[in-house]
């Protein structure tokens, strides 16, 4: 009967009075949350009633502020206050309204980012540098590697702040990592800390960056595994190609035009007369799919020249790497005798 006479909303204004009696306006030290929840205003990880009695406390005794207000504004009206607390207990004992995920724009404010200078750092990754072609998007992907059917050479940056190390531990920071790529493959000059690509590059990976630390990588360069006439399987090549080497060699390795100029990356294409000395040749496919790479770098000189980047054993397998040169080597002796090249799907 007096739950009726007063309403939900003023039995809820009573609860949560006697609750915050109860607490009062200490505040224990608060974890992490692995991600930004609306609601979750204590940024614990769960939305629950100290989440309601966390707003109260901020807004009436001087407690806390939330670690940004997004995920204290319950009702995403842009404002924190009462109603957001009320709202809370509404949904998560009444049962009533919803609340509304977090917006791309939210979470930038909760990670403490510009969106503009993140607008600015994606450009960075996608944008090609004028001299080799090559962009950071050309190698890496800024989500997971296991999201998409793409296979690049690098690996993906959507974690890459968060190692401990980079380069086979041969640098100690992202910047001394970037800098490698610009050098070695992108034939750019150097970022220094303050250059404001670089930094807006740093502000939009950051803007996908999982919290977690995450480990260093483990991968091996190494010399092809076999020799002599190639064993693969030509139509499984062409559609591995397709999937890796398409985006600098085109589809079905007929040649992608370098951007300014008039040069084809074409690998089924001439010249035939004499025969290529690589691309006709098994042992230096072989070779150029492994070990391409400039000499001297950070990983020594294992690599035998040329921009092109080298493929790991975790990223192609020498099996795959077999299917590669069988379908190089019969789309080229297709074009040779007058056939089209070999295409897949």
């Amino acid at each position: 009967m007096f739950e009726k006479r007063l309403g939900s909303r003023s039995w809820i204004s009573l609860f949560l009075g006697a609750s915050l009696i109860l607490v009062g306006p200490s505040w224990p030290a608060v974890a992490p949350a692995a991600e930004f929840v609306r609601g979750n205003a204590d940024n614990t990880g769960d939305r629950d009633i100290t989440d309601a009695i966390f707003i109260l406390t901020f807004l009436f005794l001087g407690g806390t502020p939330p670690a940004c207000e997004p995920i204290a504004d319950v009702d995403s009206s842009g404002v924190v206050d009462v109603t957001d607390a009320v709202n809370l207990l509404s949904f998560l004992f009444l049962g009533l309204g919803t609340i509304e995920p977090l917006t791309p724009a939210d979470l930038l404010a909760c990670r403490g980012l510009d969106p503009r200078a993140v607008a600015r750092g994606q450009m960075v990754y996608k944008t090609a540098v004028e001299f080799s072609s090559y962009a950071c998007s050309s190698c890496h992907h800024p989500v997971p590697d296991s999201q998409s059917d793409i296979l690049l050479p690098g690996y993906s940056l959507f974690d890459a702040l968060r190692r401990p190390n980079y380069k086979g531990g041969q640098r100690a920071n992202f910047l001394g990592a970037a800098n490698v790529c610009r050098t070695d493959w992108m034939l750019a000059d150097v970022w220094s800390e303050n250059a404001q690509e670089f930094k807006d590059l740093m502000a939009y990976l950051e803007s996908q960056s999982p919290p977690d630390p995450a480990p260093a990588l483990v991968f091996e360069i190494s010399p092809p595994a076999k020799t002599g006439p190639a064993t693969g399987d030509a139509a499984k090549g062409c559609e591995l190609f397709n999937r890796s080497c398409m985006a600098c060699h085109g589809k079905n390795a007929v040649g992608t035009a370098i951007p300014g100029t008039d040069t084809l990356l074409d690998i089924a294409q001439p010249p035939f007369d004499p025969i290529d000395p690589i691309r006709d040749n098994p042992d230096e496919l072989r070779k150029k799919i492994r070990l391409s790479g400039p000499i001297g770098t950070v990983y020594g000189d294992i690599l035998i020249g040329g921009i092109m980047p080298f493929w790991s054993k975790d990223k192609i397998s020498d099996a795959q790497v077999e299917h590669l040169v069988s379908f190089i080597l019969a789309t080229r002796e297709q074009v040779r005798t007058g056939k089209p090249p070999i295409e897949c799907p």
